[in-house]
Parts: C-alpha cells; structure tokens; sequence
C-alpha cells in the first residue's frame, strides 16, 4: 500500500492498524486490483477469498482442510517473497503448523487439492495469444477509470472536500489540509490533464502510432493500472479505430474532465482553508 499511495496509503487503506488476520486478508480483497493485484497473479485473488471464507467466525473445519488452507496460504505469501523480509519467516512458521497437523505415515491429504490450484498457475503460464483483443485494452481503461475514483475519492475524503457540491467542509482558517493528500491531489490533476491531452491525440482523426506510444507511456509511468505485458500501441490504435470503442473512449474522457473539474476546484477552495503564518 505504502509503495503505491506513499505516505497517503493510512489514509486509504480500507481497514486501519492495527489489524487482525481478517483485517488483512480483507484490505488484500478490497485492494486487490489498485494495488496487490500488479504483484500477485489473478489466480491467487481466489486464494484470499478462500482463506476469508476458511477463518469465517464459528465454522467447524476438520484437519484436511486446515491443511489446505494452510497451503494454500503458504503459496499465497510466497507471491510477496521479494517484497517483504518477513515472508521467509512466516513460510518457515507455516511448514511447522502443517507438519504438527499433517498425520504421519499418510501422504498429505491437500496435496491433490492444492496441485488443482498449481495446475490453475500453469494454466496461467501457458503460451497465450500475441494479440490482445479490443475487449482486453478496453478492460484496461475501466480499470484506469475505477483506480483514479477510488483513489480520488480517498483523497477527497481526506481534504474534507465534496466533488458533487464543489464545496470543502473544512472551516476557514481551520486547521491546514493533510500535505500527504494535497501532494497526491496535485498528482492525480497532473496525471488526468496528460491522459486527457493523449486521448484527445488518439481520438483525433488519424492517429498515429506516435500518439498511443505517448498514451501507453503514460499509462505504464504512473502505474494506474495493471498492464498486459502483450499490449502495444499498434493494439491501441486498432482498438481505437474501431467507432464503437472511440466512442467509450470519448464518454470516459467526459468524465475525466468531470473529475479535472473537480481537482482544481478542491485546489482552489483547499487554498483558502490553509492558514498563513504571519
């Protein structure tokens, strides 16, 4: 969280420390495509809602499924090995548990269930389609639109500030805005005036291979949204010549506008709550 929101991630984060093994496992689900879901296969989003659902409040399991959560939880922490010092640790702690629980002289028990989800994996490593279809690049831009929303939104809440009436709930000359949020504030105005700029450029009419280079770079630069390692500006445009998609694209540059709109807005009425010293 803190790698993507910087100092802003306490205020973002679904769930405030301190945390419960719950607690954790839902942040994972309530941030999995902004954030876990750059580092984590799409297959092991599956893994946290199953794990949500093992340590349910009150449900009875016996020990094959203990174990297989288990495993299943091993394989999950696995994912962030190169992201945290506290991952070797932690799987040494599981091996432990799972050898205490698994009975002896019987093979382990969710060794075939766990080898569905390895199979799942290799699945995902199978060689795929070099070309992505418009379907795909246009999942990708309503990723882009539901990452700035929720992130703007956090931010907004943060300032004291509502984009629908335009106005700040914060007194004047009451206590200065959080600089963590102003700081991201000013980010996402940057960011959404060059996405704006590049959709203008590849909504124009002959677009270029130069112009959705541009706007693929700029998607990759400020990481909002996870990218097909597949996707290159020729997809880009081939998409984008298509009227049914320049279309979407055009209705979802609207909205962005919208948001613009409403970043400088909060700019302005944010200035006028800050305090000078004197």
């Amino acid at each position: 969280m803190k790698a993507v929101y910087e100092d802003l991630w306490i205020e973002i984060v679904y769930l405030k420390p301190p945390w419960t093994l719950q607690d954790v496992l839902q942040c994972f689900k309530k941030h999995w495509i902004a954030v876990f879901g750059y580092i984590a296969p799409r297959s092991k989003e599956k893994a946290v809602l199953n794990l949500i659902d093992f340590f349910s409040s009150g449900k009875t399991v016996d020990c094959s499924t203990t174990l297989a959560a288990l495993q299943e939880a091993k394989e999950l922490v696995k994912v962030f090995g190169k992201r945290s010092s506290r991952v070797p640790g932690a799987i040494s702690i599981m091996d432990n548990i799972f050898n205490k629980l698994q009975p002896q002289g019987e093979s382990p028990a969710c060794d075939v269930i766990m080898n569905d989800d390895d199979d799942a994996d290799d699945e995902d490593k199978q060689p795929v389609s070099a070309r992505v279809s418009h379907q795909e690049v246009w999942a990708l831009f309503e990723n882009i639109w539901s990452n700035v929303c929720q992130i703007s939104s956090e931010v907004f809440k943060a300032l004291g500030f509502d984009p629908h009436t335009m106005q700040s709930a914060q007194p004047v000359g009451g206590p200065s805005p959080p600089q963590d949020a102003l700081v991201c504030l000013h980010k996402l105005s940057s960011m959404v005036s060059h996405l704006l700029h590049a959709f203008s450029s590849v909504l124009s009419s002959a677009p270029g291979l130069e112009e959705a280079q541009t706007l693929l770079n700029i998607i990759h630069s400020n990481e909002i949204a996870n990218v097909d390692s597949r996707l290159t500006a020729k997809d880009l445009i081939d998409c984008f010549s298509q009227q049914d998609y320049r279309e979407k694209l055009g209705a979802g540059g609207n909205k962005l506008m919208e948001l613009k709109a409403a970043f400088d807005c909060c700019v302005g009425t944010t200035s006028q709550h800050i305090t000078f010293p004197t």
